[in-house]
């Protein structure tokens, strides 16, 4: 099962509704990777939920998704840790969202998230010490230098870019990777950080897990091909 979630104000059609758009048509093709690599359907959720600005909305959010999710897992008669994979993909604020859900989730079932993908989500003071990101088994926040809308969601006592990453805390099978986007050369806002990271997930997340799976702190720098010929004839 993969969930997506929106951001706050954000339109639901970009989690995976509209096939036309570019970050939802990036989300189901996500979907069909992890398809494609488990030999398995994967159903994908997207959850619209009330998105107000405020700690309150998102806490009861993610309660209300984690009953949803609970219904999908009782409805396919899964009970037990280990006999389904759940993933997430989150935009914003969503991320926090999906990190109520997912304490949820675990303290109803035992069952945690293999792994959630968070876009531009803020890290306020609360998600940084709460210990909610841990009941995904890999989670992977995204982030960039440049989204000023992320920068103002993680106030609090921290500098500005420590809060734009998740605590780097590793605890057995559990880890935190924090992954600053580049897209040629340039930083990415908070809109379009969402679907140049997940037009690359696939490639992302195995080229991080196959070579990088003990760094929990790195820069991905993405490259069009225009930028990769034009490497290419310098050194030719």
């Amino acid at each position: 099962l993969l969930v997506s979630l929106h951001g706050t104000f954000a339109n639901p059609t970009e989690s995976g509704k509209d096939e036309v758009a570019k970050t939802s048509r990036a989300i189901l093709d996500y979907a069909q990777s992890l398809a494609d690599k488990h030999g398995n359907d994967v159903d994908v959720l997207m959850f619209q939920w009330a998105a107000a600005n405020t700690e309150t909305c998102r806490e009861e959010s993610g309660k209300k998704l984690a009953k949803v999710i609970l219904l999908h897992l009782e409805q396919h008669q899964i009970t037990q840790p280990g006999t389904i994979k759940l993933f997430s993909v989150t935009h914003s604020w969503g991320g926090a969202v999906m990190q109520y859900a997912a304490k949820e989730i675990f303290e109803k079932t035992g069952i945690e998230f293999d792994l959630g993908i968070q876009t531009a989500c803020p890290v306020p003071h609360v998600h940084r010490t709460s210990g909610e990101h841990f009941h995904f088994k890999k989670l992977f926040q995204f982030y960039s230098n440049a989204d000023l809308t992320q920068i103002l969601g993680s106030n609090g006592t921290f500098s500005k870019i420590n809060g734009r990453k998740m605590p780097l805390l590793i605890d057995n099978d559990h880890k935190v990777y924090n992954i600053r986007i580049i897209d040629d050369g340039e930083e990415l806002n908070h809109i379009n950080i969402k679907w140049k990271t997940m037009e690359q997930a696939p490639k992302l997340i195995e080229t991080i897990l196959n070579n990088y799976d003990n760094q929990f702190d790195l820069d991905a720098c993405i490259l069009s091909q225009e930028k990769i010929d034009k490497c290419e004839c310098k050194e030719n």
